[in-house]
């Protein structure tokens, strides 16, 4: 067993499909269900006047993070899928951050 990894109590989780991802709506979801407990799949509706700062609000890290994001993941009708994985585990790796 590797020492490195941390087994620990479920912990709750959210993904979400943006619009110009929907056409793989029922693949993403049957991954997500492989790896997780869904609880809940909502679709949500946005006011097209209030999406770019909507965007801001969930990618606030650079200010034109938000314009980006909602030209190349799309304005329209979103999926959120709240789920709990039952058994995360926690191992320390590189990353970009």
């Amino acid at each position: 067993m590797d020492e490195s990894v941390t087994h620990a109590a479920p912990e709750p989780g959210l993904f979400v499909l943006w619009e110009n991802a929907r056409h793989c709506q029922d693949k993403i979801l049957a991954d997500i269900a492989a790896n997780f407990h869904i609880n809940r799949v909502t679709e949500f509706h946005w006011n097209q006047d209030l999406a770019w700062a909507n965007f801001q609000r969930f990618y606030p890290d650079r200010p034109v993070r938000g314009y980006s994001c909602a030209r190349t993941k799309g304005t329209g009708p979103f999926v959120a899928i709240n789920v709990v994985d039952l058994s995360p585990n926690y191992e320390e790796r590189m990353t970009n951050g």
